[in-house]
């Protein structure tokens, strides 16, 4: 198989990340009439815990699954290279484009796919809810609107310095919370380094230990915190359907997008 499915977008193979090619869903999995997964606009997303979400990628056919983290770095890598995701439309300029993150709701649907900014309230600026992507296909929502699983679940204190702690942490300050080369750094946005300022790649909750979420929700409401290489490790309700739990929003916001293997 060379192609994708419908509604799913094709990402390159990234050595550096050990990742082959792969593809997408193009919006986040909502429930079918079916009550299948499905990537459509249409709908609100499919809010699960991570059992369920996996089985509902499996339950799609040989070779659907939950990405790995590593192809989630993928794809953001991606879509951090092209000058059409920053604000100023030029790469490290301005801010990258972040998702829907300023609203007090649950995640939301899409009501019109020619509008970028459809649901937010607004027509400019980094919430819009499109991203490009190397191909120059656009897929919806990978910041922003619902947290998302990834298939890893990391266990451990391995990190320096410590991120146990149920706050966030940043990556920009490279001096104390993600300096270069470390390796919380490397596993949640693939790069070695990253810029000083804050550009908006999103930020770090939780700990080191447990089930990872990606991406941000709708309902963080703080700008940069949101976004496509925000991470979040364990700090989930018990049922797994809210978080930053620290944060008490009493809110379900984690869904969840299907990979679909390519043949070599």
């Amino acid at each position: 198989m060379t192609t994708c499915p419908t509604n799913y977008e094709k990402v390159a193979a990234n050595g550096t990340l050990g990742t082959a090619e792969f593809c997408i869903a193009k919006f986040e999995m909502k429930k079918s009439s079916g009550n299948t997964a499905e990537p459509k606009a249409a709908d609100k997303p499919w809010l699960l815990n991570k059992n369920n979400a996996a089985k509902e990628c499996g339950d799609l056919g040989a070779g659907y699954r939950l990405p790995t983290n590593a192809e989630w770095n993928a794809i953001a890598l991606e879509i951090y290279n092209q000058n059409s995701n920053w604000t100023s439309g030029t790469k490290l300029q301005g801010t990258l484009m972040t998702g829907f993150y300023s609203g007090w709701t649950e995640p939301i649907a899409i009501t019109n796919v020619n509008e970028p900014y459809n649901g937010t309230g607004k027509t400019s600026g980094s919430e819009r809810r499109t991203f490009t992507l190397a191909s120059g296909n656009v897929i919806w929502d990978f910041g922003g609107n619902a947290w998302e699983w990834v298939s890893d679940s990391f266990y451990g204190n391995t990190y320096t310095p410590d991120l146990s702690g149920n706050y966030v942490r940043a990556y920009h300050n490279n001096n104390w919370d993600m300096p270069a080369n470390s390796k919380q750094l490397k596993d949640f946005t693939g790069m070695s380094s990253v810029p000083s300022n804050d550009v908006y790649l999103g930020q770090f909750f939780g700990g080191s230990t447990g089930k990872v979420i990606r991406g941000g929700a709708v309902c963080i409401h703080s700008p940069g915190v949101t976004g496509i290489f925000a991470a979040n490790i364990g700090d989930i309700t018990a049922n797994e359907a809210q978080a930053p739990a620290s944060w008490n929003l009493k809110m379900n916001n984690i869904g969840f997008r299907c990979v679909k293997e390519l043949s070599p």
